[in-house]
Formats: structure tokens, sequence, C-alpha cells
């Protein structure tokens, strides 16, 4: 038997900070409270993303308290940063607060004045942060802005949520989406046996708990065998590994799925776990 696990990490990070102080005069401006300001810059965020042809970011509470608690963390620290020593990084801030998400980036900035419209053009200047303003890849966003020292720490944290759904109905998607591309011979050689079923579903519980067991059950240990494992967040990003794995020498196969916290990573993910014998 031959065991092979293949973990692949399909989310995105990225991240992103800028240093902004204003040239002008803007004593004659006049300074809301935080939440104005917050969505004052969301509003010119979505303005930009809709003369750009592009779908509008869902405003997201649970975005914008992540971002509200970074911006304190940055003015207490007195600097911009993604990072801190001994301060969680944005996928384990984001899975804590027990957000599935298959993508998610974070903006960081801060600055000498209160006029959004400044702070908002200086990150369109900035490659990466207008990357991350006008990407496909969020459809939510968050915005923290904290006034301190004379200072506002801005943070904007973007994200695409995933709703997850049940294991067995995970299952039956991706047993379907795979058999759209499989020659009927491989397509009908689906075992549909519950140990082999309850062991795949094990075993990609396992994987997720960091643990390397592989036994398989009776009759089946003796027979030449293959075990693929991945990690994945969204189900069609799966696809083109399992029919890869199942594309050719396959006489018989199973598949089984589990969901939780992986121990690499703190994010929750599906793992799937299939049996190829030949």
């Amino acid at each position: 038997m031959v065991i092979m696990m293949r973990q692949h990490l399909l989310f995105l990070l990225v991240f992103l900070c800028i240093d902004i102080h204003s040239a002008i005069d803007v004593s004659s401006y006049y300074e809301p409270g935080p939440p104005q300001l917050e969505l004052l810059l969301i509003h010119l965020v979505n303005n930009e993303r809709k003369v750009m042809g592009l779908p509008e970011f869902t405003i997201d509470a649970a975005l914008s308290d992540i971002a509200r608690s970074h911006s304190i963390k940055m003015a207490d620290e007195g600097k911009i940063s993604h990072t801190f020593p001994e301060y969680p990084p944005l996928d384990e801030r984001l899975a804590r607060a027990n957000i599935f998400f298959h993508a998610a980036a974070e903006n960081v900035a801060c600055g000498d004045t209160s006029v959004m419209e400044l702070i908002h053009e200086a990150l369109m200047e900035s490659p990466g942060h207008r990357d991350n303003l006008l990407s496909d890849q969020y459809s939510h966003l968050g915005v923290g802005i904290i006034f301190k020292n004379d200072h506002y720490y801005v943070t904007q944290v973007f994200a695409d949520f995933v709703t997850p759904i049940p294991i067995t109905e995970m299952e039956r998607k991706l047993k379907h989406d795979i058999a759209v591309f499989l020659p009927e011979t491989i397509k009908s050689a689906y075992i549909n046996d519950t140990r082999l079923k309850a062991f795949c579903r094990q075993r990609s519980a396992d994987v997720l708990a960091g643990v390397t067991r592989c036994t398989l059950p009776e009759p089946w240990s003796s027979r030449k065998a293959d075990i693929y494992t991945h990690t994945f967040v969204k189900a069609q990003n799966i696809i083109p590994m399992l029919y890869n794995d199942l594309k050719s020498g396959t006489s018989s196969w199973e598949l089984g799925v589990n969901l939780g916290l992986s121990k690499y990573s703190p994010v929750k993910k599906y793992a799937v776990t299939l049996i190829r014998f030949y």
C-alpha cells in the first residue's frame, strides 16, 4: 500500500501598510467621531469600486470589530504593523471570530488627518493597497479607525466568506463534481462502502489534527491502494486535484470528508481523503 498525503493551503492572506502625513492645513475641517469616519472611508472605497465596474463590498460588523481591535493595538504600540510580539496574525484573528473564509487581506495606515479623502487617495496611490481595494477576490469589508496622540490609526480587513455545509453534503458534491470529468469506467467504480467511508472521514480528521496513522480496515488492507488527503475551503479548488488522483489506473475508489481546525493553521478547513485501488 502506498500512502500519499498532500496538504494544500487554499486561502490567501495579504498584508500592506502605509504612513500618511497631511501636507495641508486641515484645521478648518470638522472632525467627527471614528464611527462616522469608518462609514465615510467605506463609502469612498465602494464608490471607487462602482466607478471601476466592480461590485461593492458588503460591510461586515465582525470584520469591523477585528479591524477596530487591530487599530487599537497599533495606537497602543504607537506604530503601524500587521504583526506584534505575542499578537495573533490576521488568519487567527478571523478564526477566533468564527469566520470561515477563503481569502483575506489587511491594509493598515496612520495619518495626522481626519480627512478620509486624503487617506483613501494615499491608499489608492499605493499599488499593493490599491490591489486589495479593487480586488475581486474579496466580498466583504470591515474598517476600524482609532484616534490617539493626534494620529488616526486605520485598518481595513477584506475577506471572502464561505458558508460551510455538512460533511455528507460536501461528500455528495465532490463525488458529483468529479464524476462530470471522469470516464464512465472510473465513475462507475465508486465503491460506496460504509467502512471505507468511515475510514476516509477518520483519516481526514486525523490529518487536520496532525496525526499520520493510516491503516486500512479489513478486508481492504491487503489490496494495493493509494491514499490521498487534501485540505481545502472551496470545493471547486479541490476538484482538479481529485480528478488527477483518479484519472488513470483506478479499479475502484471511495472518499470521505471532515471539517475542523487544522493543526498547521488556525483556519477551519475541510479535509478530504480519497482511496484509489488499482
